[in-house]
């Protein structure tokens, strides 16, 4: 009889634990980035580039690296 409140917690806390596991699963996507053919010269301006990189049809650009490049990224 001492056994049974001992398991009955045991399997208490791995239903539990597990609870986490059964819900839905968020799902992000993944970017990918190319370097800008009609962007030339330094990155300074973010806004810049986002809108040569969606007059290439990406989703958006950004200024990046040491270099400063500008680089598109769209959802892979």
């Amino acid at each position: 009889m001492k056994l049974f409140p001992t398991t009955a917690v045991l399997l208490f806390l791995m239903l539990l634990l597990s609870a986490n596991e059964i819900g839905p699963r968020k799902v992000e996507a993944k970017l990918c980035q190319y370097k800008s053919r009609t962007f030339f010269g330094v990155c300074v301006s973010g806004n810049t580039c986002n809108q040569k990189c969606q007059g290439e049809a990406f989703d958006g650009g950004r200024c990046h690296g040491v270099r400063r490049q500008c680089c598109c990224y769209r959802t892979c």
